[in-house]
């Protein structure tokens, strides 16, 4: 898919999502981690809405209701609400190139998610028996770990991954560990070495 055609999907959606940009802003700020409190926060509401769900512990049908519900009272309360806290002179330069970034990273992921169908939809035609092997071992593999690992738990995981990885991909978090581990093995393994070579050393002298 060309620039042009991205330009031109990222402009529908701005378009679509004109009502919410004002609230769009302070969520990508949240899970960007603009604030040092940002990951707090976003662990501190996964957890108390999961807990919430734990502890009343309602039936599959009584979630969803309760799902839908909200998912309305949003959607019709949001904008009213978002026009009467947020000020629209409140709007500049700034503000628009983020909600432009926004719209920009949300097209791409679309555009992601329909190569990726895409390209399971030709293997599918061209390449059926490797279709049906990866198609079937991943639903084993998802049978077998929602057996295995409780389903809020596991719902609970994912959520929190799926929130957490924006702002921890920004920060670079997951390198710096990385780079802050092998630096500390490193230094174990050269003090190892300078101990050991300072044990035969000394040995060396004694005899």
């Amino acid at each position: 898919m060309n620039s042009d055609e991205v330009l031109t999907d990222t402009e529908i959606l701005k378009q679509k999502l004109e009502n919410w940009k004002l609230l769009l802003l302070p969520i990508n700020n949240l899970l960007d981690w603009e604030h040092r409190y940002a990951p707090f926060l976003i662990i501190t509401v996964n957890t108390l809405v999961f807990g919430f769900i734990w502890y009343y512990n309602p039936s599959v049908l009584t979630l969803i209701s309760i799902i839908g519900i909200f998912s309305l009272c949003i959607e019709i309360a949001i904008p009213f609400l978002v026009s009467y806290f947020f000020k629209s002179t409140e709007w500049d330069s700034r503000s628009e190139a983020k909600y432009t970034r926004i719209c920009e990273r949300l097209s791409n992921f679309q555009n992601h998610v329909l190569n990726f169908k895409t390209k399971l939809e030709n293997t599918r035609r061209e390449r059926q028996p490797l279709y049906f092997l990866i198609v079937f071992f991943f639903f084993v593999f998802c049978a077998y770990v929602g057996q295995m690992v409780d389903n809020l738990l596991l719902t609970f995981l994912a959520i929190m991954v799926i929130t957490l990885t924006p702002g921890a991909r920004r920060h670079r978090l997951l390198p710096r560990t990385l780079n802050k581990i092998k630096r500390t093995l490193g230094f174990s393994t050269s003090y190892q070495v300078k101990a050991s070579t300072s044990s035969t050393a000394q040995k060396y002298h004694l005899n």
